[in-house]
């Protein structure tokens, strides 16, 4: 990933994995092919603004922390803050 990208693909790529959602899946859930997932994820790209708060929503976790900027994830099925593995 390139040092000035913002967006963080590999996050992006561990929680996809850890919620058993393929590239496909998430693909269509948001609305751009699996390519651009795939190009995302490598740090080839980053997503559009709706497509990063799509991404989070399909992922359930807030854009500051597929942004990197926040260290924890935040899940709506949660009270609280949950550390990410």
């Amino acid at each position: 990933m390139a040092k000035d990208r913002i967006f963080q693909g590999e996050r992006m790529k561990a929680l996809r994995n850890r919620l058993g959602i393929s590239q496909k899946e998430l693909a269509a859930a948001v609305g751009i092919s699996r390519v651009q997932i795939t190009n995302i994820e490598i740090g080839g790209s980053e997503p559009s603004l709706p497509t990063l708060i799509a991404i989070a929503l399909r992922l359930n976790v807030t854009t500051d922390f597929l942004l990197g900027v926040a260290e924890r994830k935040f899940s709506q099925d949660e009270p609280s803050y949950l550390p990410f593995d």
